[in-house]
């Protein structure tokens, strides 16, 4: 089997395990990511490590609630609108967000994620330009996300991270599951069965954690995160949904307290109670993805983070 395509099942994988957790049906036909659309990529460390190709535009099958969806991916391999010069000479406030397909923004448009509403709220009301850099990918875990901010927003020197952190990040880790993952899609690739694929996933995970046990599990999650200092010591700012576990929250508070300049908010607004979802999936809908920009810039603009507030 071609490297490539090893790659895009795994990216596949990671992109429709979140039905897991809600335990919804697979809502579209797996074939929305091809190997054109995604591809490994070289990082120290880790085997599975996949980007999506630059310079590309996307149109994944429906049927949407928008009617239809484009994501538009950028030179630099990420799902915006814009190019962005690495090199900032004009003294434009940055602001970096990590994350996987909540951040990438899954389900909606490019122009409707949640960091490209953040960039369109601030040029209205901030008199500093501010760029908001989606470094967001549908499938990764901690890991992978500061492999992302090491590969792709360093060169941004942001003055602020923000990373958004879902029920995926505590539950799934892309290393370890690699060899397995793989078994799991050959799984899907016997039957075409949704439901005896996300049963094959789930087995996957469980069999990671009798290896590494739950506790194992957990650290090397938190040790994930903790590579965030080895690529960057500034302002950032962790978010959580409101679904997120409580053990799990309590992990990002504790997170937040070990690491210097690091902020922990949950109060993200319940875009899954209110309804602001995707018909038949999880992930926020235009609306939900508006609000969680919203919330973002009322949180990191509050006035308990003067530190913060001073830099936007």
């Amino acid at each position: 089997m071609k490297p490539g395509l090893i790659f895009l099942q795994l990216a596949l994988i990671a992109f429709l395990s979140y039905t897991l957790y809600q335990k919804l049906q697979v809502r579209n036909n797996p074939s929305i990511i091809t190997e054109e659309q995604v591809r490994p990529v070289a990082v120290e460390g880790m085997e599975h490590f996949f980007e999506p190709v630059e310079n590309t535009t996307i149109s994944p099958p429906g049927p949407w609630e928008e009617g239809s969806v484009i994501y538009t991916i950028n030179s630099d391999t990420l799902n915006e609108r814009f190019n962005y010069e690495p090199e900032n000479t004009k003294g434009t406030q940055r602001i970096v967000t990590l994350g996987d397909s909540f951040t990438y923004g899954y389900g909606i448009s490019t122009e409707n994620n949640y960091p490209e509403v953040m960039e369109a709220l601030f040029a209205k009301n901030c008199k500093r330009k501010t760029e908001v850099i989606n470094l967001g990918v549908f499938g990764y875990d901690t890991e992978a996300s500061v492999a992302r901010y090491k590969t792709r927003g360093a060169k941004y020197s942001p003055s602020l991270v923000l990373w958004l952190i879902t029920h995926n990040d505590f539950t799934e880790i892309r290393e370890p599951a690699g060899p397995k993952g793989r078994a799991a899609w050959a799984e899907y690739d016997r039957n075409q069965n949704a439901e005896t694929f996300t049963n094959a996933l789930l087995t996957t995970t469980e069999e990671i954690k009798e290896i590494h046990g739950e506790e194992g599990f957990l650290d090397y999650i938190k040790e994930g995160m903790h590579k965030i200092s080895n690529e960057y010591a500034g302002n950032l700012v962790v978010l959580a949904l409101p679904t997120l576990e409580s053990r799990f929250k309590n992990m990002l508070q504790e997170f937040a307290g070990e690491r210097p300049n690091t902020h922990f908010f949950d109060g993200l607004p319940d875009y899954y109670g209110e309804g602001n979802r995707l018909e038949g999936d999880g992930h926020p809908n235009k609306q939900g993805y508006t609000d969680i920009a919203e919330s973002s810039i009322i949180i990191i603009t509050k006035e308990g983070l003067s530190s913060i507030k001073s830099l936007i």
